[in-house]
């Protein structure tokens, strides 16, 4: 198999991989069932990943065994599950788009990222991985800019492949050597009795996890390798009530070209190894699409009809309120005041974003490409113009002045908890003789992630300027208690003295304390600006 043109350079640098946490098993199965043939290019990248797995994988190891031991002590009682909610289509069908707006239901609850990246330590080890992830999270998908943030709704898929590796995303984005082993998890036809029962044990045990945070509320569940495997995942949820359904598809055309721009973009990002040709990904992208909708095709039979709904991107977007609510009165479900206003809210919100423009077809690629993908024009109705586009309705808006408190209010509180911060540090720093600043330095991280959460819990709407805020205070209180400490203490006659800054850059010469300085910034500065769910 031909590969891409390998990258200018000689060593492939680490990134956020959805894999960093993955338990250390998860990453032998990987690299040594099938054997995968690593690079030395790649070597940097794979060490980072293990090595963040290593203390994933012992942080988490409690949990694991309890719910482990737990979920085989304990059979699962389906019947008491609430019916889910489960969003199909393949990749870049607007899946996304549909899972946000349903997800602004009170009465649903879908996985979210931190759940999906730490699948087998989610619920107890969760607020303290997040402190080591903040600094180091991405506000926006890398592949189209669409806002995500470890609360926001997330693909269940990703958590399959991270707690047993048994998702097809591995060959897509991971291991493209193994891509022909790995496509076997996407329609789950061709498994072994082994591979099957690993896929459905992993894939239920992390719904029952996740319906344990959810309580009542009905789950909301989008991965759109689902939509090939429809009969696996009604096997796994018998006697499970009330399951709804809703099919989302986009012009074929858009579908494909997306795609070949998305899967570049995680190769580069993901990869261990070289990856396809473009003529090869073309071709993979495209029988896997034709595979996909056929099989949906073929099992949507096995779906109650009054339980399935087939919608088109562009009706969602030309009309989101009028959409959302035919989906809800064919499941016969409430739709409810608050659910409207918070629909409103976020379409409101998110009315600025632009999709991505992607160059046009080559004469070759509409010659070989798109006459393979046209029968699905027809057969989803493509071929149709959308609905007509309808305004959004006005919500009653907070006085001006109520605006304006609370905004400036989340800038407040974080000097305030700066403020805090700082009186607590300096009370401990003039208690401590000798050696205090390896000690105390290292609250800089803490600190900086206390002062972004003050500040994105206190705001309906985070933003760059209040990361920015937060960033500033995490390093200014450290810095600045650091030229305090020598002036109680007599070493240094006064704040700007040149003993008093030589004292601050001994203090904070040693290796650790920049590297908890900077986190701590980081920290701040992510946690103030981060997307925030409305």
């Amino acid at each position: 198999m031909s590969k891409s043109p390998p990258p200018n350079r000689r060593v492939v640098l680490p990134s956020a991989h959805f894999m960093a946490l993955a338990p250390l098993d998860t990453w032998v199965r990987l690299l040594f069932f099938p054997l995968a043939r690593i690079q030395p290019k790649y070597w940097l990248r794979l060490y980072t990943n293990l090595f963040t797995s290593t203390f994933a994988t012992i942080l988490t190891l409690p949990e694991r065994l309890l719910f482990a031991i737990g979920f085989r002590l304990f059979p699962a009682k389906r019947h008491r599950i609430p019916g889910p909610v489960i969003v199909l289509g393949y990749y870049r069908s607007g899946t996304t788009h549909l899972q946000n707006l349903l997800d602004c239901d009170p009465q649903l609850y879908s996985p979210k990222w931190y759940q999906a990246l730490v699948p087998q330590g989610f619920l107890l080890t969760w607020n303290l991985l997040r402190i080591v992830l903040v600094p180091f999270l991405s506000g926006k998908r890398p592949m189209d800019g669409v806002e995500v943030g470890p609360e926001y709704p997330a693909e269940d898929q990703f958590a399959v492949a991270n707690e047993t590796g048994a998702c097809a995303l591995i060959g897509r984005s991971v291991l493209p050597e193994a891509a022909q082993y790995y496509d076997r998890f996407h329609t789950l036809q061709d498994l072994t009795p082994r591979e099957r029962k690993r896929w459905e044990t992993s894939q239920f045990d992390f719904l029952r996890k996740v319906a344990m945070v959810a309580g009542s509320r009905r789950l909301l569940l989008k991965s759109p390798n689902h939509t090939a495997h429809v009969d696996a995942l009604l096997q796994i949820l018998h006697d499970v009530p009330d399951i709804k359904f809703v099919h989302i598809t986009r012009h074929p055309h858009k579908v494909l070209r997306s795609n070949l721009a998305m899967f570049r973009i995680f190769q580069e990002v993901w990869n261990l190894q070289d990856g396809q040709s473009q003529e090869e990904l073309e071709d993979h992208l495209v029988r896997e699409y034709i595979q996909t909708e056929e099989r949906y095709l073929q099992l949507k039979k096995l779906i109650p009809e009054e339980n399935l709904i087939q919608i088109r991107t562009q009706d969602l977007q030309a009309d989101p309120l009028g959409t959302i609510r035919n989906i809800y009165k064919k499941w016969d479900l409430p739709f409810t005041e608050s659910f409207e206003h918070r629909l409103i809210r976020y379409l409101d919100a998110n009315k600025g974003y632009q999709q991505n423009v992607h160059k046009p077809w080559s004469d070759e690629q509409k010659a070989r490409l798109l006459p393979l993908i046209e029968p699905l024009i027809h057969k989803f109705g493509h071929d149709d113009p959308p609905v007509e586009k309808q305004p959004l309705p006005e919500l009653p808006q907070p006085p001006a002045w109520k605006q304006f408190a609370r905004k400036q209010g989340a800038y407040l509180l974080v000097l305030l908890f700066a403020c805090l911060g700082a009186a607590i540090w300096a009370i401990s720093a003039s208690s401590l003789t000798s050696g205090y600043h390896e000690q105390l330095n290292r609250l800089a991280w803490p600190l900086g992630f206390g002062l972004g959460l003050v500040g994105s819990y206190a705001t309906l709407r985070t933003s760059v300027p209040l990361g920015a805020w937060a960033a500033f205070w995490a390093a200014i209180v450290p810095i600045g208690l650091n030229l305090y400490y020598p002036v109680i203490t007599g070493e240094a006659e006064f704040w700007g003295s040149v003993s008093g800054w030589k004292q601050l850059v001994w203090q904070m010469s040693d290796i650790i304390t920049p590297l908890y300085l900077v986190l701590g910034v980081l920290s701040a500065y992510r946690l103030g600006s981060r997307p925030k769910r409305v």
